[in-house]
């Protein structure tokens, strides 16, 4: 599942969707996306719907929680492929709960961070 957090400036004006579909009227908006190719900082995705370039992502997977933003996407016949530019990373989600229970801080199950460079 993908989630825009930040839009890019121009789809978005004064709180309202400005070029955006029908579906995408308010933030946040998701869409599902199959991840074609994993070379750290780059990620690349295949989805029905394009994200303006420069679009902040959130990436959800089993594994893991990525925090990229949109670079560009190219058609595909009747789907995009989408490069993000990968910036974080939460994974080893467990860790972080043994960690907010020792410490007795409400944390979601199984989370750590890494940047990504």
């Amino acid at each position: 599942m993908v989630t825009i957090l930040r839009p890019a400036e121009d789809l978005f004006q004064n709180g309202a969707a400005v070029n955006a579909p029908e579906n995408q009227t308010e933030r946040p908006f998701e869409f599902r996306a199959a991840i074609v190719s994993l070379d750290e900082p780059v990620m690349k995705l295949r989805a029905s719907y394009e994200p303006a370039q420069s679009s902040a992502l959130k990436i959800e997977t089993p594994e893991a929680l990525w925090l990229g933003e949109t670079e560009h996407c190219v058609r595909s016949g009747d789907e995009w492929l989408i490069q993000v530019r990968l910036k974080h990373v939460l994974r080893d989600f467990e860790t972080l709960a043994i960690l907010a229970e020792r410490f007795k801080t409400a944390a979601p199950a199984k989370v750590s961070v890494r940047a990504l460079r």
